[in-house]
C-alpha cells in the first residue's frame, strides 16, 4: 500500500504538468495573434509613411516650381 501515496503524487505532478501544456499553448496562440497583429501594423505603418513622402516630394517640388517664377 506504500504505491498509493506515490502513485497519487505522480498523477498530481502529471495533472500539473498536463495544465502547463495547456497554458502554454494557449500563451503561445496569443503571441502569435499578437505577432500577426504587429506585422499587419508594421505593413499599415509602412505605407502610410511612404504616402507622406509621396506628398511632401510633391509639396517640395510645387514649392520649388513657385520660386522659380
Amino acid at each position: 500500500m506504500s504505491e498509493e501515496p506515490e502513485l497519487q503524487a505522480l498523477q498530481t505532478r502529471l495533472d500539473q504538468l498536463t495544465q502547463m501544456t495547456i497554458n502554454l499553448i494557449k500563451e503561445r496562440s496569443r503571441m502569435q495573434a499578437d505577432e500577426a497583429d504587429w506585422k499587419a501594423e508594421r505593413v499599415r505603418l509602412r505605407d502610410k509613411h511612404r504616402l507622406v513622402e509621396q506628398r511632401l516630394d510633391a509639396m517640395i517640388e510645387r514649392l520649388k516650381s513657385l520660386e522659380q517664377r
